[in-house]
């Protein structure tokens, strides 16, 4: 917007100055001054209009290129309108997947504190079952010894009566 502000302003000075030219020509005409310095004039402003045309011409490419540069950063406004639409819905996402994490963390947390009561469980547990086993091993002795103590004894009587016997057979 501002480089056509410019540009108009440029033609307006343009044609101003076109316009003063060709007064000042008139004027030279009218005057009987001489040939030599009304021509002199002439290319010195012939000079200047070709300056002038070529400030014209550098101020449109100027304003052109302004134009693309602008509609280059409009297409990226564009863009990014499209990506900030976007953010309530992403911020719904973040909000549900927010919920979900803490519930998930509290189900760790519940896990956690089982998995901690389980283990001083199985723990208690594995102390039960080593004092169960050194125990077992001892009645283990024990009535081995018990045994052993029977058998003898058995063993004593059973010779008492084969003894008996034997004495009774030979009487």
């Amino acid at each position: 917007m501002q480089g056509v502000v410019m540009t108009q302003r440029n033609r307006l000075t343009l044609q101003f100055v076109n316009d003063s030219f060709q007064e000042i020509l008139r004027r030279l005409d009218t005057m009987d001054s001489s040939r030599k310095n009304t021509e002199a004039f002439q290319k010195k402003t012939e000079a200047f209009q070709e300056k002038m045309e070529a400030f014209q011409l550098e101020t449109t490419a100027n304003l052109e290129r302004m134009v693309g540069d602008i509609s280059s950063v409009q297409d990226t406004v564009n863009k990014m309108v499209v990506l900030v639409a976007r953010i309530p819905d992403i911020e719904i996402r973040l909000a549900a997947l927010e919920t979900r994490m803490k519930r998930l963390e509290a189900r760790m947390s519940n896990l956690e504190g089982l998995y901690l009561h389980h283990d001083k469980r199985l723990e208690i547990l594995d102390h039960e079952y080593v004092a169960i086993t050194a125990a077992l091993k001892r009645l283990e002795e024990r009535f081995d010894r018990l045994e052993a103590d029977n058998l003898r004894d058995r063993l004593r009587v059973l010779e008492q009566k084969v003894a008996a016997l034997e004495k009774d057979t030979l009487n």
